[in-house]
C-alpha cells in the first residue's frame, strides 16, 4: 500500500513522455512547487512539471587532462560524480539511478568563453570497469565514460564532463581537480580548468612511415617506398606506398629472402656446397660445415654400421677427423671384397679390414683415386672395414662391399633321417629353413610325421615307424 503526502501532486518527470515511461515508477515524483501564496498545496497546474530526480552533490572531469589526436580520431573521457544516498551505497563500484544522466563534450575551436550550447555533447554511461582496482578509486563516487570525436579543423579545443540528476532537464558542468577548494565542480566550472584537446591534421605530420612489407615472388624481391602518400579519411587516414624497382636475385645467382632483407647467398643448405657447406640462416651465407651421411653414427670400430647385405653406396661423407666403420658377420671361408673410390685432391683415403680382435688383417693405402682389398677369413666373427683420412682432410667417396652377406647363401638344409626319440617317431621329408646365427648357417626342420608310438602301445623303429 502506497501512502502519498496530503496536498502534494504526483507528477511525471519532464522528458518522460512515452507509454513505457508512464509505466515506470521512477518516472514519477511528488510536486515540490507551492501552487500559490494562499494555497499551500504543491503542484504545477497549467504549467510545466518541475523536474524529478536527485540532487547532484559534486562532479569532476577525471581523465585525461589533455589529449592530442588527429582529426576524426576519438578520445575516451572519464568523469566522476557524487549524489548523497545514491553513489555512496555501493562501496566497490557504480550505483544505478534512472534520473542520472552524463555526457562528455568538446568545445568550438579556441573558445574564449564557455557556452554549453555551442559545445558538442555525447552521452556517457557508467564505466563497467570501475571498481576497487581502478586508479584513484573513490568508494563514494561513481565513474562514467564517454567518447569524444576530434573535430575536422586542426587546432586547440576544450573538453568537459557534465551530469544531470533530473534526466537531463538541468546540468552540472565539471572540470578538472586543481587543488584544495578547486576539485571539479567544487568551485563551479572554469573553462581554463577543462581538458585540453589538440587536434592535428590526419596527414601532417605524415603518419605513413611504415611501408608495405617486402615480398619475394619467386626470386624477385619487391620493396615499397616510405614515406607513403597519406589520404585523409572519415576517422583515420589511409596510406599508399609506391613500389620500388624490383630486384631479380636470380640474375646474380642469388636467392630472394624477406628475412634476409633481399638477395642472399642462400635460404637453405641446398643452396650451398653440401655436404661441406651449410646455410647460416642468421646471415644467409654459406659457411664451412660437414654433414653426415645416412650411415652415421659409425665413427668408432666399437660402434660401426652393421652391413647385412652387399653394399653399393655413393657420395658417402668423410668428415675431417671422423673415420667411418662398417661391420660384417662372416664365417670361415666367406670372402669379403671392398672398394672405395674418391678424389685424391680432396683427401687421401685409406681402407683397412679389422678382425674380431681389432687387428688389421688387410689394408690398402695407395696414392690412387681408389683403394680396394679382398680377404677370406679362417675363423667366423665380426669383421670391420675402416675408412680413414689424415686428420684435417675430408672427401666424398663411393663404397662397394660384397661378402655374400647371407651366411645361408648356397646352403641347402637337406632333410635328416627319421628318428625315434622318447618313443616318438618323426620323419623330416621336407627341406629345412636356414637362418644365419653368429655369421654361420643354422638349419631348422619341421616334422611331417610326428607319431607317439609309446603312447599307443607300440615300439618305435626308425626304418618302419611304430611297430608291435
Amino acid at each position: 500500500n502506497l501512502a502519498f503526502p496530503v496536498g502534494v501532486s504526483l507528477q511525471l518527470a519532464p522528458g518522460k513522455t512515452t507509454a513505457a515511461d508512464n509505466d515506470v515508477a521512477t518516472s514519477w515524483c511528488v510536486g515540490t512547487t507551492t501552487i500559490s501564496g494562499t494555497n499551500p498545496d504543491k503542484g504545477t497546474p497549467k504549467a510545466a512539471n518541475t523536474p524529478c530526480g536527485v540532487t547532484i552533490g559534486w562532479c569532476r572531469l577525471q581523465a585525461p587532462e589533455s589529449a592530442t589526436v588527429a582529426a576524426g580520431g576519438t578520445v575516451d573521457v572519464y568523469g566522476r560524480l557524487y549524489v548523497g544516498g545514491v553513489t555512496d551505497v555501493n562501496q566497490t563500484g557504480n550505483d544505478a539511478n534512472a534520473f542520472i544522466k552524463a555526457a562528455v563534450g568538446v568545445s568550438p575551436l579556441d573558445p574564449a568563453t564557455f557556452d554549453a550550447a555551442a559545445w558538442t555533447w555525447t552521452a556517457a554511461t557508467a564505466n563497467a570497469g570501475y571498481g576497487t582496482a581502478s586508479p584513484s578509486f573513490e568508494a563514494n563516487n561513481d565513474e562514467y565514460k564517454g567518447t569524444i570525436t576530434a573535430p575536422a579543423a586542426p587546432g586547440g579545443y576544450r573538453y568537459a564532463f557534465r551530469v544531470s540528476g533530473d534526466s537531463g532537464a538541468t546540468w552540472t558542468y565539471c572540470d578538472l581537480a586543481r587543488g584544495v577548494g578547486h576539485d571539479g565542480a567544487e568551485d563551479g566550472f572554469a573553462l581554463a580548468d577543462a581538458g585540453a584537446l589538440t587536434v592535428t591534421t590526419q596527414c601532417s605530420p605524415n603518419p605513413c612511415t611504415t611501408p608495405t612489407a617486402a615480398t619475394c615472388t619467386g626470386e624477385v624481391y619487391q620493396t615499397y617506398a616510405a614515406p607513403g602518400t597519406c589520404t585523409p579519411g572519415a576517422s583515420a587516414p589511409t596510406c599508399d606506398y609506391a613500389p620500388n624497382a624490383p630486384i631479380d636475385c636470380a640474375a646474380t645467382g642469388e636467392r630472394c629472402s624477406v628475412a634476409g632483407g633481399g638477395c642472399v647467398a642462400c635460404v637453405g643448405d641446398d643452396d650451398c656446397g653440401v655436404p661441406f657447406e651449410a646455410c647460416d640462416l642468421g646471415t644467409h651465407a654459406c659457411v664451412a660445415a660437414c654433414m653426415d651421411d645416412g650411415y652415421e653414427p659409425n665413427d668408432t670400430s666399437a660402434a660401426p654400421k652393421v652391413l647385412t647385405a652387399d653394399v653399393l653406396a655413393t657420395d658417402l661423407v668423410m668428415c675431417a677427423g671422423d673415420p667411418d666403420y662398417y661391420a660384417m658377420d662372416l664365417i670361415a671361408g666367406q670372402t669379403v671384397d671392398a672398394l672405395i673410390e674418391f678424389d685424391p685432391a680432396m683427401a687421401d683415403l685409406t681402407l683397412a679390414l679389422l678382425d674380431p680382435s681389432g687387428a688389421t688383417v688387410a689394408e690398402s693405402a695407395t696414392s690412387a683415386d681408389f683403394e680396394e682389398l679382398s680377404y677370406t677369413p679362417t675363423a667366423a666373427g665380426r669383421y670391420v672395414l675402416a675408412v680413414t683420412a689424415p686428420a684435417a682432410e675430408q672427401a666424398l667417396y663411393d663404397l662397394t662391399v660384397t661378402f655374400g652377406a647371407d651366411a645361408c647363401t648356397g646352403v641347402t638344409c637337406d632333410s635328416p633321417p627319421a628318428t625315434c626319440s622318447a618313443g616318438r617317431y618323426r620323419v623330416y621329408d621336407l627341406p629345412g629353413d636356414c637362418t644365419p646365427v653368429g655369421g654361420a648357417p643354422s638349419c631348422e626342420y619341421t616334422a611331417s610325421i610326428d607319431d607317439d608310438c609309446a603312447g599307443s602301445g607300440f615300439l618305435c623303429d626308425e626304418a618302419l615307424g611304430c611297430v608291435e
